[in-house]
């Protein structure tokens, strides 16, 4: 016990809580949030309810300016459902995974990126790269790399308290900006790094978009 509780000195103001994210993004920004898994969850806030159609990574920042532990809402499917009969290509939700070979040494930073940005079309992204999504696979495969990787940085845009990041797909298709939104059409994503003794070094790229938004012609 420490000499503070040994004394019933609680003068001090208490420590942040492990299990709370840090309020240190520029709300409404888009950027590049690097770090490490600290451990991933399928209800918003660590709270008492599911969200089907996400999945929660919190993300530790062990150092700098942006240092804490932050939420990042990475959809994994759908929210329209499929009825009995109707063909797979109605659901909204696409993605596609790809990877690249990319040493440790040229890992980015733990930090926040505003300077960040992410084209598909840059990239060279096409329709057909993307698949629908069946029932668990994408949130099975976004978990298993969550729980694997040694690094990850999510692409987004910062929640309106700096808390977290959100948007974490395709943002220049059709969607109209948001109200104070910076850079809203930067593309969201997450990658996942794995060093040589984890399968790597690979950096596994996870894309996502949806069927409403439409590559540049």
């Amino acid at each position: 016990m420490s000499r503070h509780h040994k004394n019933h000195n609680h003068t001090q103001p208490l420590p942040p809580s492990p299990d709370r994210p840090t309020r240190g993004l520029t709300p409404n920004r888009f950027g590049g949030l690097t770090g490490t898994v600290d451990h991933w969850t399928l209800a918003p806030h660590d709270g008492p309810r599911p969200d089907d159609n996400h999945i929660y990574l919190w993300i530790k920042v062990g150092q700098g300016a942006v240092a804490g532990k932050y939420e990042a809402a990475v959809n994994v499917l759908s929210s329209d459902r499929r009825k009995p009969g109707d063909p797979p290509d109605v659901l909204d939700l696409r993605f596609y995974e790809r990877s690249e070979t990319v040493d440790p040494a040229n890992w980015p930073d733990e930090g926040f990126a505003e300077d960040a940005q992410v084209s598909y079309a840059g990239l060279g992204l096409k329709e057909t790269d993307f698949q629908t999504v069946e029932m668990g696979e994408l949130r099975q495969l976004v978990a298993s790399r969550a729980t694997h990787c040694q690094r990850i940085t999510v692409y987004g845009i910062a929640y309106p308290h700096g808390d977290g990041l959100h948007e974490v797909h395709m943002n220049s298709g059709n969607r109209p900006p948001r109200q104070n939104e910076n850079r809203v059409n930067q593309d969201g994503a997450v990658v996942f790094y794995f060093d040589e003794q984890n399968g790597g070094p690979v950096a596994r790229w996870v894309f996502l978009k949806f069927r409403t938004q439409d590559f540049p012609a």
